[in-house]
């Protein structure tokens, strides 16, 4: 079975790059591009994990993170959040809140894919 990822962010260049690589490497993506969209989506559809910026309009990717771990039907979907700001508080919260992981960008395609393998996997062992 292939996993379902929704990859969230309000820059669309970002957003079809993240869904090529992934679809490349055989994943099922569906898009949002914010966080508001995001959980309208994962709510009708409930994806294996979650690719999300932390820095959007609206629901930014921390309100996404606090909206899903207070779901009972989310909260155990993984999520990794994707950031240009590289600032540690902001790692820092966004793991508090939650998150899997956190990716930098601009990211490598291998780091990338290595860490959504590592993230699924360790969500199917639990």
């Amino acid at each position: 079975m292939t996993n379902k990822i929704l990859v969230v962010d309000d820059d669309l260049v970002v957003r079809r790059l993240l869904k090529v690589i992934l679809e490349a490497d055989g994943y099922d993506v569906t898009t949002a591009k914010d966080g508001a969209e995001a959980l309208d989506k994962m709510r009708e559809s409930r994806p294996d994990l979650v690719c999300c910026d932390l820095m959007m309009p609206e629901i930014d990717g921390f309100g996404v993170i606090e909206a899903m771990r207070n779901d009972d039907n989310l909260k155990a979907v993984p999520l990794i959040a994707i950031t240009a700001a590289g600032r540690n508080s902001y790692i820092e919260r966004a793991l508090e809140l939650g998150a899997n992981e956190c990716v930098l960008k601009p990211f490598a395609k291998n780091q990338l894919l290595s860490i959504v393998s590592d993230v699924l996997h360790e969500a199917q062992l639990t």
